[in-house]
């Protein structure tokens, strides 16, 4: 048997005892081929749900199969999804890409009838269908598309951006607002969020996020902002309100919240933002610790506390020298203190 986790093996070996076949499919396929260690593993078996309810009676149930969660227990440990169906080829037709469609035996031998493993081994997203097809079925797939390459640091295939691009305006007209969100949030969030919004300025997306006159009028330092940001994002601490906070104050005046209002986010994120866009000016202006410390008394120290950490991540993405932040957060640091 090929190397697995002891708590798959186990799931494995107990399926083979009750003389059923199991493959793995999908996303712990790819990772494993790409180097990586998978927390999330999909089975795929011809027993009913019914035994396998019985074999696994700890189980948590999902639609035709069910879930064994050893995270809990071990944080090394992992989540296996085991999937009742009539073949694993039968299976994987729901996955959207090439890379997410490998089966493989627990001997690990490889079933790739979509050249997924060059795939893989190129690092280029394709789609099964033809992508016009597949995104005029739902432009936010644009960008999950772009969510998925960021996540494991791929490339668009050159139809799929080709696809992308055809239909930015389609995406920036989307009703599905929620969606756009959704998948802007995760992009940011990725392993490769720098990669993710370098994939989206590739495939003209940023007409979703932004607006189409306003991804096409930019002022030049929101250009060098813009810039720097994308360049250097994966440095900013693994944080949303952080990562989108500073996507944002890349826009001058207010300019930055018509742009935030295009999207529907909760009333916590605008508050901040709001904060970022009115209050940060005030903070950023001044070493001054007698006006700090009065910044704080008026404003309280959780938007303090926010907006220093914003000051943080603008250094980090290069927009302030290293000497000049060290002596606003000197300032900032005393403040705080001397509040406290």
């Amino acid at each position: 048997m090929a190397e697995y986790p002891e708590e798959v093996r186990k799931v494995i070996n107990t399926l083979k005892t009750l003389k059923q076949d199991v493959f793995l499919v999908g996303g712990c396929v790819k990772e494993q081929l790409m180097g990586m260690d998978p927390i999330d593993w999909d089975l795929v078996t011809g027993a009913s749900v019914d035994v396998l309810k019985e074999a696994f009676p700890k189980a948590d149930p999902l639609k035709n199969g069910i879930r064994l969660d050893f995270t809990a227990d071990d944080v090394n440990g992992a989540i296996i999804d085991i999937h009742s169906a009539g073949s694993p080829e039968e299976y994987v037709k729901r996955y959207y890409y090439t890379c997410d469609s490998l089966i493989k035996t627990p001997e690990g031998e490889i079933i790739d009838e979509c050249n997924g493993q060059l795939d893989i081994r190129d690092r280029l997203l394709r789609t099964k269908r033809d992508p016009d097809r597949f995104f005029d079925e739902n432009p936010v797939r644009i960008l999950q598309a772009v969510r998925f390459a960021a996540e494991y640091g791929f490339d668009l295939d050159k139809a799929v951006l080709h696809s992308a691009r055809k239909r930015h305006i389609v995406l920036m007209d989307c009703p599905d607002k929620e969606g756009i969100k959704r998948e802007f949030q995760n992009i940011l969030m990725c392993s490769h969020a720098s990669k993710g919004l370098q994939l989206m300025g590739s495939a003209d997306c940023f007409q979703a996020i932004l607006g189409k006159w306003k991804a096409r009028i930019m002022t030049n330092r929101e250009l060098r902002s813009l810039k720097d940001m994308m360049r250097e994002i994966d440095h900013v601490p693994y944080d949303l309100l952080r990562r989108l906070s500073i996507f944002y104050v890349c826009f001058q005046g207010r300019k930055m919240m018509d742009i935030v209002q295009r999207l529907p986010y909760d009333d916590e994120t605008l508050k901040h933002l709001r904060w970022a866009d009115l209050l940060l000016p005030k903070l950023y202006g001044t070493k001054d610790i007698k006006k700090i410390e009065s910044f704080i008394s008026e404003h309280g120290m959780e938007c303090f506390n926010y907006l220093r950490n914003l000051i943080a991540d603008e250094h980090v993405v290069g927009w302030m020298s290293h000497k000049t932040y060290k002596k606003y957060d000197d300032a900032l640091f005393q403040a705080s203190r001397n509040h406290s």
